[in-house]
């Protein structure tokens, strides 16, 4: 009599190496455009609220801006990467790691692009309307 196997064990791939991505990896690829923009919205209100007389208020809004949509492109690139290295595979070959690896860089790719919209959608009224408190 064979024994069922149980769905929920760890499965045992003996000739290849462990492959899903490292935890920060994975996690920059999912957070990483999210924070990115809620840091430029925290930083960019405080400048703004705190520094809108100065001309130089308008300079490091920008410069907020150029460092946030640089981490969300990094963010960005990072989840396409993992993306790219889970589906290597045809879907029945895949281990449970890449599958997870796929679906949460996944959504990191749609939520980079979202922060990037945000963030640019942002420099466009700083761009339009200057600083305004």
């Amino acid at each position: 009599m064979s024994q069922a196997r149980n769905p929920y064990e760890i499965h045992d791939y003996p000739s290849r190496r462990p492959t899903g991505v490292g935890p920060w990896t994975l996690a920059f690829a999912l957070f990483g455009g999210t924070i990115a923009w809620t840091v430029h919205l925290i930083a960019g209100y405080s400048v703004a609220n705190y520094m809108c007389g100065d001309a130089v208020a308008v300079w490091i809004l920008h410069g907020l801006t150029v460092v946030a949509l640089t981490v969300v492109a990094l963010a960005f690139l990072t989840a396409l990467r993992v993306v790219r290295h889970a589906t290597r595979l045809p879907k029945g070959e895949r281990t449970p790691e890449e599958d997870r690896d796929q679906f949460l860089a996944s959504g990191g790719l749609l939520l980079a692009g979202l922060g990037f919209m945000a963030i640019t959608f942002g420099e466009v009224a700083v761009v339009v309307a200057g600083c305004t408190p």
